[in-house]
């Protein structure tokens, strides 16, 4: 959502961008790659059932459900959250040229996030069914603080070195505050969904961290470069064939060696298996398209 963001905002100073134009342009390019891979998916996993003499467990309204967004296939509730942010990119981007400078921008972000961690602190946990409860819950606390951190996003490029280290630290204070506070240790993921302020501390924290150390590195090596390009160009289909790949290892896991279920092993290998089928389906795609 940072990058999303940092990325955003160099276009939209270098041009005007019309709402409704972006908005098309952006729901476009997010649905038409989830549909596709999930068409993949469920025929893949049709052969994989068919071939293994097992029932395919994916009823009609299971992929409807999915095509939606709503359901569990893949996780693909990060595209949900792209979606809804970029109701709001625009909106943040005039309003960043509104405000001027980044302190005024960044002031207005967070209180923004403060309302929403009140609005949250009174209506999140409440289990009464009310009025609109389903959208406010599954979608404006969602829209809002990723919105947020968009817009940090936006500022990030040209942010004064000042800024962005009292923005990294208070991140990292408010984190070992609130984690030392409970007495023991929480996980984070406990607090992703919907975002709470631990979890976005702790992860717009490392992000700024990850950025600090890279922003000026300079790669020379040809390789290298391009493996980065790659992993850059394709990230949301290595995010979606990762998912391919966890679905089936989690339920052939009882079935291999004990070492072969290490996270470390899992994720590099789950990490390589992604990459690769993104590359041969590209590479096909390509060959395709020259013919």
């Amino acid at each position: 959502i940072i990058t999303s963001g940092a990325v955003f905002g160099l276009t939209a100073y270098v041009k005007e961008i019309s709402y409704f134009t972006y908005l098309k342009n952006r729901v476009i390019r997010l649905l038409a790659p989830t549909w596709g891979f999930l068409a993949m998916f469920f025929v893949l996993s049709y052969i994989i059932y068919f071939i293994a003499g097992k029932p395919y467990p994916f009823s009609t309204r299971i992929i409807l459900t999915n095509l939606l967004l709503h359901g569990q296939v893949g996780s693909l509730w990060i595209i949900q959250v792209f979606l809804l942010v970029a109701v709001t990119a625009p909106l943040l981007a005039n309003l960043r040229r509104f405000l001027k400078t980044t302190s005024k921008f960044l002031t207005a972000l967070m209180v923004f996030y403060f309302l929403y961690e009140l609005l949250y602190y009174f209506y999140g946990e409440a289990n009464i069914d009310r009025p609109f409860d389903s959208l406010i819950k599954d979608y404006f606390f969602y829209m809002l603080p990723y919105s947020c951190i968009f817009g940090l996003g936006l500022c990030l490029p040209s942010m004064n070195k000042k800024l962005f280290f009292l923005i990294s630290a208070s991140c990292f204070i408010v984190f070992v505050w609130m984690a030392l506070s409970s007495g023991h240790f929480v996980q984070t993921q406990l607090y992703k969904y919907p975002p709470r302020i631990y979890y976005l501390s702790y992860a717009t924290f490392s992000s700024l961290y990850l950025f600090a150390i890279f922003r000026n590195v300079v790669v020379t090596n040809v390789i290298i470069r391009r493996l980065i390009a790659f992993v850059s160009r394709e990230s949301l289909w290595i995010y979606f064939w990762h998912y391919f790949f966890i679905y089936y290892f989690t339920r052939c896991y009882i079935f291999l060696p004990k070492w072969m279920n290490d996270f470390a092993f899992k994720f590099f290998i789950i990490l390589l298996l992604s990459a690769a089928t993104t590359y041969i389906q590209q590479h096909i795609i390509a060959r395709l398209k020259y013919e």
